[in-house]
This record gives structure tokens, C-alpha cells and sequence, in this order.
């Protein structure tokens, strides 16, 4: 049940400029360095927080429907759509007026809409399909400091390994982090 990313963010989610100004680069031989080290900060950002930064479009496929669907990665913004595949083999895409999105939780919750109930699926795998969208359309600043903070230092510190004993600085990355945490909603 793990989601699939059909459309990632459309946009850096740091300015290269001031990536580059936080590592004190003023050359443009290292950008795509940078650029790589800006979305490692950002996948890690969203995997410490458990949530999706920038809208980004999302589809899981299910054995089933559930009692109820809960969408991972929140927040929830928006449904593209649900299909599923009958029991004579067709692929069939729900109207939306047959379920309702409960937004009382920030990742969205799929019921059956009142009076109304999940249609019967083949017995196959990835039976059902959900894509959705989620995300918010900019960073918090505090989540933006964490992921300079990690681009800087993944800048610095290119190898696996080193000679250094290297520590960790009270209140950085993962602290600036919990500020935007969302918790575990998986």
C-alpha cells in the first residue's frame, strides 16, 4: 500500500541561489551538486516529517477497498481519481459523488458516501487504484533552515566515512524539523 509519486514537485524546493549562498559558493561548477544535495534535504525533510512538502501527485494501488482509505503523506489537497476493476474485468472509474473525502484528519480520509457502499472488485491484485494529490505550495522557513542546514552539510562532508569526530549541533536539522512534524499518520 505503499504510494507511487506520478508527479513530483514542479519546482526545486530551494532557491539554488541561496543554497549556494548558504555553502558560499559564487561559481556555478558545482550546481548540480547542489541541485541534488537540495532534493536529498528535501526527501529526508518529508521522510523525518512524514508528510508532503510540495504538491505532489500520488497514486496506491489495493487488493480491495477497505472499510475505509486512508491517504498517506498528507496534507490532502485534492482527488484525481478512483478506479477499480469489476468483477467482469472492466475498468471502471467511480463518480465522485459515490464517496466523501473526510478532511477532519490533514491526510484525507476515502468513505463510501452516505447511503452508499464500496462496488464489488475482481479478486485480483491492485483491484482498486486511488490517485490523489497533497502537499502545500511553499516550505515553512523552519523546515527551509533544516534543509540548508543539511545541504551544507552534505556539501562539506562528500564521503561515507571520515577522520573527524563529527557531532551534532543542539537544536539544527532534526529539531528545526519537529517544529512542521505532522506525526505518524501511516
Amino acid at each position: 500500500m505503499t504510494p507511487t509519486v506520478i508527479t513530483p514537485p514542479a519546482t526545486l524546493p530551494l532557491s539554488l541561489d541561496i543554497a549556494k549562498a548558504h555553502c558560499r559558493l559564487d561559481v556555478d561548477l558545482e550546481d548540480n551538486l547542489i541541485e541534488r544535495l537540495i532534493w536529498t534535504a528535501y526527501q529526508f525533510a518529508e521522510h523525518y516529517q512524514q508528510r508532503t512538502l510540495l504538491a505532489t501527485t500520488y497514486e496506491m494501488k489495493l487488493r480491495a477497498f477497505p472499510d475505509m482509505i486512508a491517504l498517506p503523506l498528507p496534507p490532502y489537497q485534492s482527488m484525481e481519481f478512483i478506479k477499480y476493476i469489476a468483477t467482469n474485468g472492466d475498468e471502471i472509474t467511480l463518480d465522485s459523488s459515490l464517496y466523501d473525502v473526510d478532511l477532519s484528519t490533514p491526510q484525507g480520509v476515502i468513505y463510501p458516501a452516505y447511503g452508499q457502499s464500496w462496488p464489488s472488485v475482481r479478486c485480483q491484485r491492485n483491484a482498486v487504484t486511488v490517485r490523489w494529490t497533497a502537499g502545500a505550495d511553499t516550505i515553512s522557513r523552519a523546515t527551509q533552515s533544516a534543509m540548508l542546514l543539511l545541504v551544507g552539510h552534505l556539501f562539506e562532508h562528500r564521503e561515507a566515512v571520515s577522520e573527524l569526530t563529527l557531532k551534532d549541533v543542539p537544536l539544527t536539522v532534526t529539531a528545526l524539523l519537529d517544529l512542521d512534524a505532522w506525526g505518524n499518520y501511516a
